[in-house]
């Protein structure tokens, strides 16, 4: 009998570390470096070979697994997606957006950390664990960290066709993350709320695991 398979994608600025203690016993478990991704030195597709039983895309980790879906619908037999847009932006949102990410393509290191530490979404996860995380510096910010988040193939420009996959699709969200949980009820997913904010997977990854589990 062929082991399960699960795949799991973190979100912005994050690592492929942080998904690891979701890892499934029983399954054959992967955690994609998106870090590595975007800079073309992963291909999902050729490195992560599906199809998988299961898969977690967490914030933009789940806008990345959309667009994958959306290219190959079998990829993935159960996806999940915790706290990711999904829907696509109105006219003025992509105003807004377009031009806070030229804002932050230009804002040094400094005042980008100022800016993450102070987003409501980002509350107990300081920007200054991720630099120390990744030994990021002045010299090497914009080239190689904002820039290729924000330069890539899945921009908001394209709204994800999620009608291709959204009969097998899960959404998990935090009860108090007012964003996620308004973008839940926009979704035509089978939802679940958490207790906690932007952040919930993090702190409840026992019940988490439970959840994907269970899935049906």
């Amino acid at each position: 009998m062929l082991q399960k398979k699960a795949l799991f994608l973190h979100g912005y600025l994050g690592g492929a570390e942080d998904m690891t203690p979701f890892f499934l016993e029983g399954y054959e478990c992967h955690s994609v470096s998106l870090r590595n991704y975007m800079k073309n030195k992963v291909n999902i597709f050729d490195d992560f070979p599906g199809p998988y039983d299961l898969a977690l895309g967490y914030s933009y980790g789940g806008r990345v697994l959309a667009s994958l879906l959306e290219k190959k619908p079998d990829y993935v037999f159960k996806p999940v997606f915790a706290s990711s847009r999904i829907s696509a932006y109105t006219d003025k949102q992509l105003k807004e957006r377009n031009a806070l990410q030229k804002k932050l393509i230009l804002m040094s290191l400094n005042d980008f950390e100022y800016y993450w530490n102070t987003l409501p979404l980002f509350q107990g996860h300081s920007m200054s664990d991720y630099r120390v995380k990744y030994k990021i510096d002045h010299e090497k910010w914009n080239q190689e960290e904002i820039s290729y988040y924000l330069k890539n193939e899945f921009t908001y420009e394209n709204p994800v066709d999620y009608k291709k996959f959204y009969t097998k699709s899960s959404y998990f969200y935090g009860n108090s993350d007012v964003k996620y949980k308004s973008e839940a009820k926009k979704l035509p997913f089978t939802s679940k709320s958490f207790k906690g904010g932007h952040r919930f997977l993090f702190e409840q990854v026992e019940a988490i695991k439970k959840e994907l589990v269970n899935l049906k």
